[in-house]
């Protein structure tokens, strides 16, 4: 997560990045692997079916983000039963990918200081379309936007941006030499959609 922030060392350390690895969006077969193998060296057991679902579930466009993977599998592990299974019914008692997404974000988002709940809340809110779909933004163009909004530096908005960025809610990219940003999946737009007022409408 914090890759980005040891290029400050690059000149003093410049072997820092002789052993790197990026981790890019996994493939179905990759993310099965992810969940099955990690589960089964801790004498764990994932349900079929519910395999089979959380890939449904997660799937954007036949890749599936680690993090977005991360949250659920670890949630699913505290949930799972006496007899090492990790079952369907706890993962539809939890909301599905959905449920434990949102319960993440909530939990991100509250453990903020005050002062900046609201920022971030507008800030994933100006990353849904007004017909409820993902928006992909130029970074520069969401920090001048909310800069203004909330009359504060530009600089403020940046870090807030990379905390929830940190926190697995919003992606940066590269698009034509440009930073842009989006919210990591589909998952998280109702309930940002609930957070709407009447002026975000």
């Amino acid at each position: 997560d914090f890759l980005a922030e040891m290029n400050l060392f690059k000149e003093i350390f410049p072997e820092i990045f002789h052993h790197e690895y990026r981790l890019q969006r996994l493939e179905t077969e990759q993310a099965l692997k992810a969940i099955i193998r990690p589960a089964k060296k801790d004498g764990f057991v994932y349900e079929s079916k519910l395999l089979e679902q959380i890939m449904a579930d997660l799937s954007d466009h036949g890749f599936i983000d680690p993090p977005q993977l991360q949250i659920v599998c670890d949630t699913l592990y505290d949930r799972r039963d006496s007899s090492a299974r990790i079952s369907l019914k706890n993962y539809q008692e939890l909301g599905g990918a959905a449920g434990i997404l949102n319960q993440y974000l909530t939990r991100v988002v509250n453990r903020l200081r005050s002062e900046e709940i609201e920022l971030a809340k507008s800030m994933l809110i100006a990353l849904i379309s007004s017909d409820g779909h993902r928006l992909r933004l130029p970074a520069s163009q969401l920090e001048s936007q909310l800069a203004k909004r909330f009359s504060l530096p530009q600089v403020r908005i940046r870090l807030t941006m990379e905390d929830l960025s940190q926190a697995r809610l919003l992606r940066f990219m590269k698009q034509d030499g440009d930073s842009q940003v989006e919210l990591t999946h589909d998952v998280l737009i109702p309930e940002i959609s609930s957070w709407f007022s009447e002026e975000d409408m």
